[in-house]
């Protein structure tokens, strides 16, 4: 199964979309999934299939008979058996069919309406870029970035690799998000394109699931927004202002993600990290005077924020983040 979906990769078809099925001569009234193909009867072939609706273009339906009919062998009388194999045990105690029974034209006909009145799926769902379909198989050896301008399928590619890793791997596969809305479409798009591993993918917004996690271990914390906003502003009078910062034309809201995102964001806990910290992404290039004044007006704040004994969203990642290094979680997320 693993060489297959990786051959159709290298047209763009999801490895979702290949769905191992055992077809056996002469059965009917069988549906059993072993080692994760599923076995039907020659009569239940056809509304297998059909199940799943329409989900290729009729050019993309070309292509991928075109690498098909390449990539197996055409089979025509059966090979010979050199070893003894015991018998395959279908629990479900399947009947014997006619062989000469062909299927009905009533039955064909109800087969295919099934396939019209599935729930239609959207073409992106099945279909990626080649690149995109092998990022979604891809081993990595930790984390990854994708990166991409808006419209370029990260989200995609996302879905697709939750869905892979849950069909491969044991356990359950988290995804979160910044967007608190998201997850809810996220999931809904999964269970379309891919419901037989929908139920083991969890999606959470990112501070939800951050929230959850000391919560559930009684760590207390205060999040108040508005707090930390004020301590923030305070800091800025304070140090940002008399420091070279103010003097830029980036405003007080360029240095407050800068210590959101790249202090914090990235965990940095001295300032000889920051000093020799690549900031990526940022454009503006700092001195080594300007990261002093950046990180004294981030310990500026950082004293404000307990002494109004409160914590912001990026405390509350790394609060997260390092109560999961002291004990994993082991309980299933579901939200």
């Amino acid at each position: 199964m693993a060489d297959t979906q990786e051959e159709f990769a290298e047209i763009g078809l999801a490895s979702g979309e290949v769905r191992g099925l055992l077809v056996l001569s002469g059965r009917a009234g069988i549906d059993e999934t072993v080692g994760g193909v599923r076995i039907v009867g020659e009569r239940d072939a056809l509304r297998a299939i059909a199940a799943f609706g329409s989900r290729l273009t009729s050019s993309q339906v070309e292509a991928v008979l075109a690498r098909a009919m390449v990539f197996f062998t055409p089979a025509s009388a059966p090979a010979p058996v050199t070893a003894t194999v015991p018998e395959p045990v279908i629990p479900s105690g399947p009947r014997e069919v006619d062989q000469d029974a062909l299927l009905s034209i009533e039955e064909v006909d109800a087969a295919l309406l099934e396939g019209v009145l599935a729930q239609p799926i959207e073409e992106w769902m099945s279909f990626l870029h080649p690149r995109q379909a092998k990022l979604v198989r891809r081993s990595f050896a930790g984390p990854s970035r994708i990166r991409g301008p808006a419209g370029t399928g990260k989200t995609v590619v996302g879905l697709h690799r939750a869905a892979h890793l849950a069909r491969t791997r044991p356990g359950r596969v988290l995804v979160t998000t910044l967007v608190q809305t998201l997850p809810v479409v996220l999931s809904e798009l999964l269970r379309r394109f891919t419901p037989d591993v929908a139920a083991r993918v969890d999606f959470v917004g990112v501070h939800a699931f951050a929230r959850g996690v000391p919560q559930e271990r009684g760590v207390t914390f205060r999040l108040d927004p508005t707090q930390s906003d004020a301590a923030f502003a305070q800091a800025w009078l304070r140090v940002g202002v008399p420091s070279g910062l103010a003097l830029g034309r980036q405003d007080q809201r360029y240095w407050a993600d800068e210590i959101q995102y790249v202090l914090k964001g990235r965990g940095i806990t001295s300032f000889e990290e920051y000093a020799e910290l690549p900031r990526q992404g940022r454009r503006h290039p700092l001195s080594g005077s300007g990261r002093r004044d950046v990180w004294a007006l981030y310990e500026a704040y950082d004293a404000e924020l307990r002494n109004r004994g409160v914590i912001d969203y990026a405390d509350l990642i790394l609060l997260a983040a390092a109560e999961l290094r002291r004990e994993p979680r082991r309980t299933p997320t579901r939200r």
